[in-house]
């Protein structure tokens, strides 16, 4: 898409103002973060000016060259809007798990500055963070700090787990052998209730004929061979 441009009117020359999407590095933008650490961060933003808003930028920057109204205009609200979002998180979450909720934050901060100031922002980035050796150290030492826990948080959770699979596994096991003992002591109380005084005599005769004398004796069986 080409480039819009508007011609100032009751000028004594003829000066276009360019609307077309620009980028603009601002860098070492000096914060301070939630837990009172300095950290210097590099921005990279495209932005233009809103053409309905054109004359009216051109009234207020006039008398300034563009470049030197971008830093004097525009790197100031960016240094407004990440300090604002920097505000919010402490350096640990700034170089780490909350970084992206940081650029989400500069991206709505920034944006709002410049809307409210006849510019529009499409985009802008976090490009780097930078924070001293003895703070980087602190971090790293924190991070070995929290990996050590979660480790430690794991292996115990992995220890509860094998204890508590090793306790399933006996109370089944027990639960087992307490049912095969009840199933014995079913079959053999209905065995014992099944034997009838009939029902001996019949054995006994079975026996006799097979193997000669033969007498149940308490339920035990008695076996005495004739000649």
């Amino acid at each position: 898409m080409k480039p819009h441009y508007f011609k100032v009117p009751f000028v004594d020359k003829i000066t276009s103002i360019s609307t077309e999407l620009r980028t603009a590095d601002v860098d070492d933008v000096q914060v301070t973060t939630k837990d009172a650490q300095r950290a210097t961060i590099d921005i990279e933003l495209q932005y233009s000016i809103l053409p309905d808003d054109a004359v009216e930028t051109f009234r207020k920057f006039r008398s300034t060259p563009e470049q030197d109204w971008i830093k004097t205009f525009l790197y100031q609200r960016i240094q407004r809007g990440v300090q604002e979002a920097a505000s919010k998180y402490t350096v640990n979450e700034l170089m780490g798990e909350k970084r992206g909720a940081f650029q989400a934050e500069v991206d709505d901060t920034v944006a709002d500055a410049l809307e409210d100031n006849h510019l529009t922002m499409p985009t802008v980035a976090v490009d780097n963070i930078v924070v001293s050796e003895a703070i980087l150290q602190a971090i790293e030492e924190h991070a070995k700090v929290r990996q050590g826990v979660e480790t430690a948080r794991q292996q115990q959770t992995r220890q509860e787990v094998e204890n508590e699979t090793r306790i399933a596994q006996a109370e089944a096991e027990a639960r087992i052998k307490e049912i095969k003992a009840e199933a014995d002591a079913t079959a053999n109380r209905q065995l014992a209730e099944s034997i009838t005084p009939e029902l001996v005599l019949y054995l006994e005769a079975l026996a006799r004929e097979k193997h000669g004398w033969y007498k149940y004796n308490n339920m035990q069986p008695n076996v005495m061979t004739v000649e």
